[in-house]
């Protein structure tokens, strides 16, 4: 069985024994192959706050999207949960990347004029968020994050600004 194939039957197993409120069938994060760190940030984040907090974790990578989709009918309401008005009352604090500024889990978009900077802003965001440094000397960063960052245009000209 390749590597890649027997971290993903790793991931599975461990995966499945979450969505029944188990551990981790005895299998570890790091027997997870390729997946072993986002699984091992996985495992924190289940052992944590619970079976979302992981499903957060592992939405950033498809292949595992895929095992979690694959399980049980409603698995995939894990990954992209919908809620009453009284739940959503209920939904613990905000977990802000950027205090004050930008929340974990939402979505944004910077726009503007031609030329007017939007590149930069980005790129400054990016790497605060990625280093864990306050963004902009304003806005607190509580710790380093992962960051993916998408060119929509410009792919050359975006390797000169950085």
């Amino acid at each position: 069985m390749s590597k890649k194939k027997s971290g993903l039957e790793a991931a599975r197993s461990i995966i499945r024994a979450w969505q029944r409120d188990e551990p981790g069938n005895g299998v570890k994060p790091e027997d997870c192959g390729p997946w072993a760190e986002i699984m091992t940030e996985a495992a924190r984040a289940f052992e944590a706050r619970g079976l979302p907090a992981a499903m957060r974790v592992i939405s950033v990578e498809p292949e595992l999207i895929r095992v979690v989709a694959e399980n049980a009918p409603g698995a995939a309401a894990d990954l992209f949960p919908h809620y009453s008005l009284s739940t959503g009352l209920q939904l613990p604090d905000t977990e802000w990347l950027v205090y004050g500024a930008i929340a974990e889990r939402d979505a944004g978009m910077i726009f503007g004029d031609a030329a007017s900077g939007k590149t930069y802003l980005a790129i400054d965001l990016a790497v605060s968020l990625a280093a864990g440094l306050d963004w902009m000397n304003r806005w607190p960063v509580e710790r380093p994050r992962r960051v993916l960052y998408f060119i929509a245009e410009g792919r050359r000209k975006f390797f000169r600004r950085v």
